[in-house]
Order: structure tokens, then C-alpha cells, then sequence
């Protein structure tokens, strides 16, 4: 794609992450719609040693999706003004990642019991399976 410019293949991933937070919206505005959330089994965040350990190894991919922040030393050569620019963007982006993060996290647990979700191999597919049914959901 980078074949077509520079600024094609970036018009391009700009469509495509709209496309995705499109989707996460969709998800968050039927989820705040529906009815009946599920309640919430409080013994499930009994403290152990299994709960520690899960918890940690849940941590790994967390820790590994913030580590995009490598790339922005040599990517302040490319941008335009970088000293206004790079931490506005990482500030913003970052604050952004974190509230669409949380509120879809919140909304999984909204709408399934803490079993299914730690069950689910697809998660945003069985929520959306709640909120509108299978074919929705395929």
C-alpha cells in the first residue's frame, strides 16, 4: 500500500480505526440501551494465590499494548513541529486508549457475569450476541 503514498496509506488507517472505534461505539451505545445488566458475583474477587497469579499473567498483554512508545524518538523527525506535537498526540492518544478501553471493559462485565467473560474465547461477539442476537453477533 505504501506503493500508493504516503498519505493514501494514512487516510487509509484512519478509515480502518474509524471503522474499530465505530464498532466499540456501536457496542457501548446498544450495551447503555439494554435493560437488564447482569449483577455481579462479588465472591469470585476473593484474593488468592491462583487470583494473583491470574491477574499478573492477564497483566502481560496490558503491558504490551503500551509499549508503542518506542517508536516516538524516531518519528519526531517526520512530524511537523514534534516539541508541540508528540506529547500532545501521546497525551491525548494515550488518554483516549485508556477511557475506550475502560468503557468497553466495563460494559463486557455490564452485560455477561464474570464466568462467561472469563470464559469467552470472542468477547465483543458474545456481547454483541446479547444485545442483538447470533446473527448479529456473526
Amino acid at each position: 500500500m505504501n506503493y500508493l503514498g504516503v498519505r493514501t496509506v494514512g487516510r487509509f488507517q484512519v478509515f480502518l480505526t474509524g471503522l474499530k472505534l465505530a464498532a466499540i461505539g456501536l457496542i457501548l451505545g446498544l450495551g447503555f440501551a439494554a435493560k437488564n445488566p447482569i449483577a455481579i458475583d462479588r465472591s469470585v474477587f476473593t484474593l488468592s494465590h491462583g487470583a494473583v497469579v491470574a491477574f499478573l499473567t492477564a497483566l502481560v498483554p496490558v503491558m504490551a499494548a503500551y509499549n508503542g512508545f518506542q517508536g516516538l524518538g524516531p518519528l519526531g523527525g517526520e512530524v511537523l513541529n514534534p516539541r508541540r506535537n508528540l506529547p500532545r498526540a501521546a497525551i491525548l492518544e494515550t488518554s483516549l486508549v485508556i477511557v475506550v478501553y475502560l468503557l468497553i471493559n466495563w460494559m463486557y462485565f455490564h452485560l455477561l457475569s464474570f464466568s462467561q467473560v472469563a470464559h469467552s474465547q470472542h468477547i465483543a461477539s458474545d456481547v454483541v450476541a446479547v444485545l442483538i442476537g447470533q446473527a448479529g453477533a456473526k
